[in-house]
């Protein structure tokens, strides 16, 4: 819980560009200790002990999202342990893709997207039901698996185990039929965020996927996309996977939090 609560004010401070210094540090930690006490006192020491342990495995991955049978109780307690986890809100019914009634076989890859512009969970998927071909005119929807706007929320944009219409054939291997995708909503990669490059890090965890799986769409359809698209969660993830805090942001520059200069 301490570590939560540390995380949640860390995150509030970050998003409103407040300093982090050392004895703001040490004021997080008392605050921090000072709730964990009075929600411990309601519980018998046996209980406390019981919720520590929960805690603890809430942190370890979900498991390997490819050993689950579909609509089995197994994927149904699998969702939910994430969701629990994650807080994920799940907007998938609202997804018009045909690919969303498909099951996908077989999870080898996780592609980063950038939306290339700003907006909400739910405004992404409207872009992505309302997508046209550029010559055509023509009307059809894109289907990814997960989106993550600008405060670091996760949603569920697809049924689990569904397959997406994010990326096209590559030569590196990730398919729509192999592979999953998140949108993370920014402008392009100077615009991402170090709170939704965690959010990404936690579900790919989760989801049982190791950093070798992990692309940006940049690298899987170059010319197609911007080289650099979804590269810095790619580092970020590559950089932390074994962390469970006190992360490297590096990678982000200036857009690091200040804590962490």
């Amino acid at each position: 819980m301490k570590e939560n609560l540390n995380e949640e004010i860390i995150r509030n401070r970050e998003l409103m560009g407040l300093p982090m210094n050392e004895d703001f540090m040490g004021k997080i930690k008392d605050i921090a200790k000072k709730a964990y006490d009075k929600v411990a006192s309601f519980f018998s020491d046996d209980e406390d002990d019981k919720k520590e342990k929960e805690d603890v495995k809430d942190n370890e991955p979900a498991g390997d999202i490819n050993n689950i049978k579909k609509d089995s109780p197994e994927e149904k307690e699998f969702l939910s342990k994430i969701k629990s986890s994650l807080n994920i809100r799940d907007i998938s019914p609202n997804s018009t893709c045909r690919c969303a009634n498909i099951r996908l076989p077989k999870t080898k890859y996780f592609i980063v997207h950038h939306t290339a512009g700003r907006g909400t969970c739910d405004s992404t998927m409207n872009v992505l039901n309302n997508r046209r071909n550029k010559k055509t005119g023509i009307k059809f929807s894109l289907g990814v698996q997960w989106i993550v706007d600008r405060e670091g929320n996760l949603c569920q944009s697809l049924p689990l185990n569904s397959v997406g219409f994010h990326i096209l054939p590559s030569l590196l291997g990730p398919t729509n039929m192999n592979s999953q995708g998140v949108e993370v909503v920014g402008s392009d990669d100077k615009d991402i965020l170090p709170v939704q490059a965690v959010t990404v890090l936690k579900l790919v965890k989760k989801l049982g996927i190791n950093p070798s799986q992990i692309y940006g769409h940049g690298e899987v359809n170059p010319g197609h996309k911007a080289a650099t698209e979804g590269k810095t969660i790619k580092e970020f993830i590559q950089a932390n996977y074994n962390k469970t805090g006190n992360y490297d942001y590096s990678m982000f520059g200036d857009r690091a939090p200040k804590f962490n200069k």
